[in-house]
């Protein structure tokens, strides 16, 4: 599993894309065998993902699941002190998950979506037929729009190994986290779509608006003051825009033309005073 994650909590970074991200930190592992089921415990880690469920059928039948019983969940916050767990197991949850689909309303509380990249299945299938890097980044968007986190999974081969297309995309997600990344990492939920036409998250006084792939049109952002300026993230370059005083703080307007589109998720920061 890969996890792309922000706000609230920013350590849940899967490996592959932490690496890919600069963000790889060495985790020791080792396994406690004080239970009748062993237990993996991370060590500085600030904060470990504890995504799995119980067994079901036919997995039950087997004899190593007949005769263990899963870890109670003060026996995993025991081994785990700041554990972040979903309910599949205990029916007790710190954050809730949306499974490969974006949620029809915004989550109450700690959220993520887990979503997979290659058309088929969590596993492997053959003749792997991975979504374009956009399609994921117009996801990631906008999860993080909605204060989300963003599991997306990756089925290694039999032997283990990711297809060649599989490390492509990945170092197109990291060239686009090197221009962008600020615009997703480390920033709050804006209030999308009730206040633009486009996601975006906010952090202190900038907006950071994600326009995904094919929008065409304006962009409108409301109840923001006049800004100090709109910059393009990928390139730098600043944008112009109108601004209109109404009785809500002011509306921000701007065009992307078709020219400076990038075909996948653009990021403009609007900075305001």
């Amino acid at each position: 599993m890969i996890t792309i994650t922000g706000n609230p909590h920013p350590s849940m970074l899967g490996l592959a894309l932490s690496a890919v991200l600069g963000l790889l930190a060495p985790t020791r592992v080792h396994a406690d065998n004080s239970t009748a089921m062993p237990a993996v415990v991370l060590h500085d880690a600030p904060l470990t993902h504890f995504p799995g469920s119980w067994p079901r059928e036919p997995w039950r039948s087997f004899e190593w699941v007949k005769n263990t019983e899963p870890l109670s969940i003060e026996r995993i916050r025991e081994l785990q002190p700041g554990i972040v767990i979903n309910s599949r197991m205990h029916g007790q949850a710190d954050f809730s998950t949306a499974e490969v689909g974006f949620p029809k309303q915004r989550p109450a509380g700690w959220w993520e979506m887990c979503a997979i990249w290659n058309n088929g299945g969590w596993g492997h299938t053959r003749g792997e037929q991975y979504r374009p890097t956009s399609s994921v980044l117009e996801e990631f968007s906008r999860v993080r729009a909605w204060g989300g986190n963003y599991l997306i999974n990756m089925g290694p081969r039999p032997n283990g190994e990711l297809p060649d297309v599989a490390y492509q995309r990945l170092a197109e997600f990291g060239e686009w986290m090197k221009h962008s990344g600020e615009a997703v990492l480390d920033t709050q939920a804006g209030a999308w779509p009730e206040d633009c036409n486009v996601p975006f998250t906010v952090n202190g006084n900038v907006r950071f608006l994600l326009l995904p792939p094919g929008f065409q049109g304006t962009v409108k952002l409301n109840r923001v003051s006049q800004p100090k300026s709109v910059q393009l993230l990928r390139t730098g370059e600043t944008l112009p825009f109108k601004w209109l005083a109404n009785e809500q703080g002011g509306s921000l307007s701007l065009e992307l033309p078709a020219d400076r589109r990038s075909g996948s998720v653009d990021a403009a920061a609007v900075a305001l005073p």
